[in-house]
């Protein structure tokens, strides 16, 4: 378009491409219309473009006078010429001042020869596909497309054939939609026929092969984060976190977000978006990263979830590195799942390997099954489990997930984002009114294909926290050089409890209760008889203490350290109401014991006060001084109902008044022919007195410790260990029991 003050009005002849009713500003000239030009004359424009790609605008004033260039510009295709149009803007002050007269268009006209031809294609989503034309195309009845999809043995091919429900046309763009997904990473071809120019003019019949490229899971992983750059090595890249394709396929990455909690990154830099190719390293910088750690999440265009990993500082790195300058590395690029615990910093010198293979990388498989931890009540009647990693499900494994009584299957799963490790389970009711109830769910898989145990557990209402409700039950607060320390709470009672409902104080031995912390931020479900372990990173207290991936396990974030030399934990109510308080300190120990160090103090029973320093003892050493997760190994309050070790009096006082002078053993054996050998040990191991060594019992067989040792002499008062072995030589069976018992003057 050539003319003056389309846009603006500073009068200079210019010239403008219009397309889709937006103008572009293409050449601009010198010449002022309203001063040069006026009213008066008839002035002549010609606009010339060549192969060269320049497009020239000659003026002349006059029909007698010459033409000459006023200006020119660069312009890579010339757009099809098929209308002449006049703009003219007037007020109706100036309506009878345009007069169009003598207009006379000349030449020879002649039709495009030329058919279209397909100059790109792209997928705006998985069922609409854009294609453009080198030229403006019509849409006619002889116009034909179809979709051509791989056939699949034992079907007819005409189920492999996919026509567009509707389309769009505009200019030299066509827009097809499709009634459903193209399939992902298949080779489909696109049949057209008849697609014409504006003169009729058809391009051959056409074979298009695409495929829809889409990201899926593990694509694209999150290989590398640099939280803390400061203070900073050799390198100077601020914060950055370095991402890794492991597929077989170039991503474009525009439009993609990082996500780091309700924050998102846009991938919007140029260096960031350009395609990554197979085996491709892309650093990019979000910024304002978690020095102490956050979960990280990948989304591609279309929103799916490429990759999350949640990255933290290891518990054992040196305090050197932890200082700042050092990035954290994922070892295996291929472990796309269960991360968490494989960072590891960085081993380059420069603090950090971006955009190369991680100084750290070593292949880690994954061959451990993802295990059920515990479950827990959402809003809206949910039943929410949780996992130690990402579960993938069957799809129709809902109908069975079972809630019994009244055998209610699940009406939906859903797993939760952008770290799959909890699965949502909607029922016809809401589980969390029942008392009691039995949930049965099959196995699930992990990323890498490990399947989990079939899941039974016992679930039901959860009580609110009451006194003694709850118990704090062991506490090590000394351990040894580089072990964890925790607290381990008890359930003594038949009901369940709602973890979330609780807080943890630790205080100096004479102070009251300041800061309450939250045990949970949601809903954890502690059942009857059951162990939970609270410390400040779980990983740390199961590499101290050889424990397995449990739902035992409780990470309080800032878990408070409890002080040496003693302290007083209150376990409270969300309203500060008292559940439990236990005053620990050095002297509660064994007396023989001179360094406490790596030894628990567990409490002996569950009816016995917390504040009672009687009713602690120390761990004992064939337990190696801890029992976290387990029965104390000072417990008095084992299970009754098992009649194999019955114990009578529990506390024996022998002092020769009549009352209490021998502890009575009778060993359950309920057939003949049990070879038994029972014995007395002190809580850490040490012999005291053997009362039957390679005996034949009988089903009615007891036995008497009058409190002292095998010399003779008396015993110290304290704790000690019945301890009941039974061998029967005709069937090959045996069994082992133990059972405390207390020793008082």
């Amino acid at each position: 378009m050539i003319g003056v003050n389309l846009v603006g009005s500073d009068d200079l002849v210019k010239v403008w491409r219009a397309r889709n009713g937006k103008y572009e500003d293409l050449c601009a000239s010198a010449l002022d219309f309203q001063q040069e030009v006026g009213t008066g004359d008839s002035p002549f424009f010609r606009l010339s473009w060549q192969w060269d790609g320049v497009l020239r605008l000659f003026f002349a004033s006059n029909s007698l006078s010459d033409m000459y260039e006023i200006a020119s510009c660069f312009l890579d295709e010339l757009p099809d010429g098929r209308s002449l149009v006049i703009r003219y803007e007037y007020s109706s002050a100036q309506d009878r001042k345009l007069w169009i007269d003598d207009l006379h268009l000349e030449g020879r006209f002649e039709p495009d020869t030329i058919p279209p031809l397909i100059t790109a294609w792209s997928l705006e989503s998985s069922n609409i596909l854009n294609l453009n034309f080198s030229r403006d195309i019509i849409w006619s009845d002889s116009t034909k497309v179809v979709l051509l999809l791989a056939p699949q043995t034992g079907k007819p091919s005409t189920e492999f054939t996919v026509l567009p429900d509707s389309f769009s046309v505009k200019e030299s763009f066509l827009r097809l939609f499709f009634p459903e997904a193209l399939p992902n990473r298949e080779q489909v071809a696109l049949k057209m026929q008849g697609v014409c120019n504006r003169d009729g003019y058809a391009m051959a019949d056409t074979l298009l092969q695409l495929m829809r490229n889409e990201a899926v899971w593990g694509d694209l992983v999150i290989n590398e984060v640099m939280a803390d750059p400061d203070p900073a090595l050799s390198l100077s890249l601020g914060e950055y976190v370095e991402l890794y394709n492991r597929s077989e396929y170039q991503l474009k990455l525009e439009g993609w977000v990082l996500s780091q909690g309700s924050r998102k990154y846009e991938l919007n830099g140029w260096e960031e978006v350009a395609p990554i190719k197979p085996g491709e390293y892309r650093v990019i910088y979000p910024g304002l990263l978690s020095n102490q750690g956050s979960t990280l999440a990948l989304f591609s265009k279309e929103g799916t979830l490429v990759h999350a990993a949640s990255y933290r500082i290891p518990y054992n790195a040196a305090r050197w590195k932890v200082e700042g300058g050092w990035s954290l590395e994922s070892p295996d690029p291929d472990r796309v799942c269960n991360l968490s615990k494989l960072w590891e910093y960085s081993m380059d010198r420069k603090g950090g390997t971006p955009g190369e293979e991680n100084s750290v990388r070593s292949e880690r498989p994954d061959r451990q099954e993802p295990c059920f931890l515990y479950f827990g009540y959402e809003p809206e009647g949910l039943l929410a489990l949780h996992f130690s990693e990402v579960v993938h499900l069957a799809a129709d494994l809902a109908n069975e997930v079972v809630l019994n009584p009244g055998n209610y299957h699940a009406s939906e799963l859903m797993v939760s984002q952008p770290i799959g490790d909890r699965l949502s389970c909607r029922f016809l009711l809401d589980p969390s009114i029942l008392t009691r109830y039995s949930f049965r769910m099959p196995a699930v898989s992990d990323c890498s294909g490990n399947y989990s145990q079939e899941l039974h557990f016992t679930g039901g209402r959860p009580m609110a926290p009451v006194k003694g409700s709850v118990l704090i039950n062991e506490i090590m607060f000394k351990p040894r050089e580089g072990a964890a320390e925790y607290i381990e709470l008890y359930n003594p009672g038949q009901h369940f409890v709602d973890i979330r409902d609780l807080g943890l104080d630790v205080t100096g031995v004479e102070e009251g209760q300041d800061e309450l912390r939250p045990l949970s931020d949601h809903s954890r479900i502690m059942g009857p008889g059951e162990y939970l372990v609270l410390t400040g990173q779980v990983d740390h207290l199961m590499d101290s203490y050889g424990l397995d991936i449990s739902g035992r396990w409780l990470e309080l974030e800032n878990f408070e350290s409890l002080p040496d030399g003693g302290g007083r934990i209150w376990l409270c109510d969300r309203t500060s109401n008292g559940i439990d308080v236990v005053s620990y300190h050095d002297d509660m120990h064994m007396d023989l014991i001179a360094d406490t160090r790596g030894i628990a103090l567990e409490r002996i029973n569950s009816e016995g006060l917390g504040e009672d320093p009687h009713n602690w003892h120390s761990a004992a050493s064939i337990e190696n001084y801890a029992t976290p997760g387990r029965l104390n190994s000072q417990s008095l309050t084992g299970s009754d109902s098992d009649n194999r070790l019955m114990l009578d009096p529990r506390v024996i006082s022998p002092n020769n008044d009549g009352f209490n002078d021998f502890l009575i053993i009778s060993p359950g054996i309920e057939d003949p022919g049990w070879v038994i050998r029972l014995w007395i040990t002190r809580p850490d191991g040490m012999p005291v007195r053997m009362l039957a060594n390679n005996h034949v019992a009988g089903t009615s067989s007891q036995y008497t410790w009058d409190g002292r040792e095998d010399s003779g002499k008396m015993a110290v008062g304290g704790f000690y260990v019945v301890h009941l072995r039974a061998y029967n030589p005709s069937s090959g069976s045996s069994w082992n029991h133990k059972r405390a018992v207390g020793l008082v003057y």
